[in-house]
């Protein structure tokens, strides 16, 4: 830990020998704890100074600098960001990834600093002035109103200098006390910071007589906020949330399979929450037994079909708890490429990824963290997310605009702009953590959302309010599981068909029932019983499904040594009666070979019918089905090899970090928790267990 800087230590950094002719200073990772005001206020000249990655709890209010114009502050211990109010002529600022600082310092800064056009690297910060004008809106009337029956009669001739503060602080007291001024409001700590402004302001207004312009007001300057730009991956800066490795040769390892079962983040041991359905028992239903997984070699095996070649290019570190490169427990569980909106159907190169309390975006072609959005709930770790695309309507929404909702241990979903990062909206309504999300492919409006709790529960959601960064959101359903957890959700848009692949089985939903019932809870319809590796076994864990086309559909099971590729309109064709559950075996056309593993958790994925599923020693398998899908016609005697095996490659570490992430240099036990092919087939990305982002490349 350091303190102050001194004069000198100031001159170096800025290479002169006067501190007024310093214009920029970066002073980042230096340990430093406090700000010697008096030292710096001499830096009449400087424009941009760099503070980063220190541990400043704290900056004094009277700090000056009359000509700056970028001041970066982020991984620091700061609490306030008031010290800004004299940096009159601040344009950019970066504070994220300060603990005490949330999304109430976004507002408070656009307040403090008129001119501010960037706040963590965004280019737009309209929603934050919208929100400043409704919180002034909806604060003055109420403050005035308190003003006039409280103190306006004695104070109708003025207040006298010595009194000021002191009235200042018994108003703003009298107001809090009530605590019903702005109580609708929900940034608490904005809310604070808006009554003491306006309380100044009525006191000044009163003295003076007139209406007066408070230097802390907002002008109409549009910008946005947000994580800041390639944070961490930028040659300028290397910062420790985004640590970039480059990849090199290639080796296969091979050894046996980690046959430890994984848990969530941060979840205690124990049962999930019970669904008020009790689990029943499976003889009751008159169906096929369970059958065994037959055995590997005694089966013979097709030829590959192609698939494009892949180079590792960049693999980063970018979900680190307190930005530490040596993270290497926090998981990164699920990721997915934002939707193209001028193109239905394509994807962008803008990669959502989710782990620990972060959700970033990357964008694969330049491997540069755009944003990220971070929570401060001190219990949440995302496990899941899925993009939509909201359609542009008359009223709220100009334009097609896509959204993210992403889900955890702290039970709820949050609705999230891509690029603003707002939380449009947060959907309660689960009593366990979210293990699955997905979107219904032709109603971008419904949301489907699986628990711990047994429950999956669908939701129908508005369009945002950019006015308040508001959304309206309904329970439309609750579809209800025996005892188990939605580890992995799939719709087949075309037999408007739920499927739910669990800890324990295989369900699914007929979502015409929707219109027809008026009830809004609903067992399941269908299981699709998978096959048992032995007699030791009661349910199969599946953990893995992907859509393919043609009506078929691939499912994983957990320590199986091969994919299930199946016929969804077959499997339900057979259904007898109209109403209970209705279970059939599983009937595969064809099976993929597949490395056994019983790491559970390992989500599988489907692109214009090219299947991507990772394992637990880092291999990425891709299987190209378009002519199987098509043709339905391969026999069960043969078990498909994959098209192409991305083996898990040789690395070499930047070398600022080579002593604290030696971890990703072993092969060993490198989980690939879910893998995206991006529709133009460029950019194949896997996230793992030990906290890294596998960018692969298509190599011509």
């Amino acid at each position: 830990m350091k303190g102050p800087l001194s004069e000198s230590e100031l001159l170096c950094c800025g290479k002169v020998n006067s501190l007024a002719k310093i214009t920029n200073l970066d002073l980042s990772r230096r340990g430093i704890t406090q700000i010697d005001t008096k030292l710096f206020n001499q830096l009449t000249k400087l424009q941009s100074l760099d503070l980063s990655l220190n541990n400043i709890t704290s900056i004094p209010d009277d700090l000056n600098l009359p000509s700056l114009k970028v001041l970066d502050v982020s991984d620091n211990q700061l609490t306030s960001v008031e010290f800004i109010e004299k940096l009159t002529k601040l344009e950019k600022l970066y504070i994220e990834d300060n603990d005490g600082l949330s999304m109430d310092d976004y507002y408070i800064s656009k307040c403090l600093c008129p001119l501010l056009s960037s706040i963590d690297g965004g280019e737009d910060v309209k929603h934050i002035e919208n929100g400043i004008v409704l919180y002034q809106t909806r604060l003055e009337p109420q403050i005035q109103a308190v003003w006039e029956a409280k103190f306006s009669e004695v104070y109708s001739e003025g207040v006298n200098k010595e009194e000021v503060k002191r009235l200042h602080q018994e108003f703003v007291d009298t107001i809090n006390k009530a605590e019903i001024v702005g109580s609708s409001l929900t940034l608490n700590k904005f809310r604070k910071f808006m009554i003491d402004k306006l309380c100044i302001e009525i006191i000044a207004k009163v003295n003076s007589r007139k209406t007066i312009t408070s230097t802390r007001s907002c002008k109409d300057t549009p910008t946005r906020y947000g994580t800041r730009v390639a944070k961490g991956i930028t040659p300028v800066k290397n910062y420790s949330m985004g640590v970039p490795i480059a990849a090199e040769e290639m080796e296969m390892s091979k050894s046996s399979c980690n046959t430890k079962k994984r848990k969530r983040d941060d979840m205690e041991d124990g049962s999930p929450i019970k669904s008020p359905v009790a689990k029943r028992k499976k003889e009751n239903f008159g169906t096929p037994d369970f059958v065994k997984v037959t055995k590997k070699e005694d089966m013979p095996k097709d030829s590959k079909r192609p698939v494009s070649d892949y180079n590792p290019v960049l693999f980063v570190r970018c979900h680190s708890v307190d930005n530490d490169p040596a993270d290497n427990t926090t998981k990164v569980w699920q990721c997915a490429f934002e939707p193209s909106i001028d193109q239905p159907g394509e994807t962008t190169n803008i990669l959502a990824t989710c782990g620990g309390k972060c959700i970033c975006f990357i964008d694969c072609l330049t491997g540069k963290l755009m944003k990220r959005y971070k929570t401060y709930s001190k219990n949440e770790s995302f496990y899941s997310l899925a993009w939509t695309t909201l359609k542009a309507d008359s009223k709220v929404l100009k334009e097609d605009m896509n959204i993210l909702a992403v889900g955890g241990h702290d039970c709820v979903i949050r609705l999230i702009h891509p690029t603003q990062l707002v939380v449009f909206g947060t959907l309660r309504g689960h009593r366990g953590y979210i293990s699955s999300l997905v979107f219904h492919p032709s109603k971008p409006n419904i949301l489907c959302s699986g628990s711990k709790d047994s429950k999956i529960i669908m939701w129908e959601i508005g369009n945002p309010d950019f006015k308040d960064n508001s959304i309206t959101w309904s329970q439309k359903a609750i579809f209800t599981l025996p005892g188990t957890d939605a580890i992995t959700l799939v719709i087949n848009d075309q037999l408007n068909l739920l499927i739910a692949g669990c800890e324990s089985s295989c369900y699914a939903w007929n979502l015409d029932k929707l219109e027809k019932k008026k009830n809004t809870t609903f067992s399941e319809d269908y299981e699709f019983v998978h096959p048992l590796l032995d007699d030791n076994d009661e349910e199969a864990v599946v953990d893995g499904l992907a859509l393919l086309s043609n009506n078929c559909i691939v499912s994983k099971c957990v320590d199986h040594d091969r994919l299930y590729v199946w016929d969804i309109k077959q499997h339900i064709a057979t259904r007898t009666r109209s109403s209970g559950l209705h279970r059939v075996q599983l009937s595969p056309f064809v099976l993929l070979d597949y490395k056994p593993t019983a790491v559970d958790y390992l989500f599988l994925n489907v692109t214009k019918d090219i299947l991507s599923a990772g394992d637990d020693k880092g291999n990425v398998y891709m299987y190209n089905l378009k002519s199987v899908v098509k043709n339905k016609k391969m026999s069960l005697d043969q078990l498909l090899q994959p098209s192409r095996v991305l083996e898990y490659p040789n690395l070499i570490l930047d070398n600022q970090f080579c002593d604290k992430m030696e971890d990703v240099l072993n092969k060993k036990d490198v989980v690939v928790n879910c893998v995206q092919l991006s529709s133009s087939g460029e950019h194949l990305v896997c996230g793992t267990d030990n906290n890294l982002i596998c960018i692969w490349k298509q190599q011509w």
